[in-house]
């Protein structure tokens, strides 16, 4: 399985260090200007930024190869799309309307290979009003209802420690690129994979959605209660 990772960021980063880490042969591309934004996110050893010491861009690019390549470019796009002719997923997160200028949709790139993988991983999804809206970890816990049973129920609600949220898009986006390129084996057609972070943290909200499906009421916040009550059914020991 050869994947070619466009992605900057944690999300995108992720998806293709878990695919790498199953044994596929990763292709990373950075930018010959700036580089992936992620070399220049601490720790650092020492605290001294360095661009080639990130410890969160080494983690996440484990057993991947790198190339720099322009895609801004006309010679950069032509050299894109001969690689789309050798590989079998392709990882953006430009978001919609920049992937479909920069010509990396599926529908774009699928003469050269019918069989190729596009993943794409967008904040709000390809289509709606919200499409070309930017989204942080914070915008992704509220929107999302992530952060209303959090904290203390006399105090608004309090956002979960981490980037998790792009962590789950990753993880949602490998699980796509797999199926999709499982199905592309049988079939010899590709298809177009699309993980929006909104519909990932949703999809990793099971407890309250499914309280609210069958109460009808949101899960409300509880501030030590529910670590109170954890610890003491710990506690508890069988007779």
């Amino acid at each position: 399985m050869r994947v070619l990772d466009l992605s900057t960021g944690i999300g995108g980063a992720y998806c293709t260090k878990l695919l790498a880490d199953y044994g596929a042969r990763v292709i990373k591309v950075e930018s010959p200007q700036t580089g992936d934004s992620l070399r220049q996110r601490g720790p650092f050893p020492n605290d001294i930024a360095d661009s080639e010491k990130s410890g969160l861009f080494l983690f996440l690019n484990t057993s991947k190869e790198g190339i720099t390549l322009n895609l801004e470019s006309e010679s950069g796009q032509k050299m894109f799309r001969q690689l789309c002719g050798s590989v079998d997923v392709v990882v953006e997160n430009f978001g919609p309307t920049m992937a479909e200028s920069l010509g990396v949709t599926y529908d774009a790139v699928s003469s050269e290979n019918p069989a190729l993988v596009v993943t794409s991983l967008t904040d709000f999804g390809s289509e709606g009003p919200k499409r070309d809206d930017k989204m942080t970890n914070l915008i992704a816990f509220a929107v999302s209802g992530y952060m209303n049973p959090m904290g203390d129920p006399a105090r608004p609600p309090v956002q979960p420690g981490g980037p998790f949220s792009e962590f789950i898009t990753g993880m949602y986006g490998c699980f796509g690129s797999l199926m999709a390129y499982l199905s592309a084996l049988f079939t010899g057609e590709g298809q177009q994979v699309e993980v929006s972070t909104l519909e990932a943290v949703l999809a990793s909200l099971i407890y309250d959605v499914t309280s609210a499906s069958v109460t009808g009421t949101p899960r409300r916040r509880q501030g030590r209660a529910y670590t109170s009550r954890q610890r003491l059914s710990l506690s508890v020991q069988p007779t």
